[in-house]
């Protein structure tokens, strides 16, 4: 199942991947999701100025899910080369559970 392998990242009351406009003064680097399921950078933004109030840092092989555009394919894998950029509250992702053997 499902949850067995991944789980929401924004989970908790506490998120260290989780970021406010009031966090930083500098700029961040947004993700954005396509709909043939590819990701590529975004938009460059000061969080202080963005109509969003809140951001979460998405890491290499996180599974980023559009909230709006999931219906038309946005939906992607998080490549190496963006590892560290931001999304908005838009979007949901998700983590791979440690899937070690025992």
């Amino acid at each position: 199942m499902l949850p067995e392998v991944v789980f929401p990242s924004k989970k908790g009351a506490v998120n260290e991947n989780q970021i406010t406009s009031e966090d930083t003064d500098g700029t961040i680097q947004l993700l954005r999701v396509r709909y043939d399921g590819f990701v590529e950078a975004g938009e460059t933004v000061q969080p202080s100025e963005s109509a969003y109030s809140v951001f979460f840092r998405v890491s290499s092989s996180d599974i980023v899910i559009s909230n709006i555009n999931a219906v038309h394919g946005a939906i992607a894998v998080v490549p190496d080369s963006l590892d560290g950029a931001f999304v908005t509250t838009e979007f949901t992702v998700c983590r791979a559970r440690d899937m070690a053997p025992t």
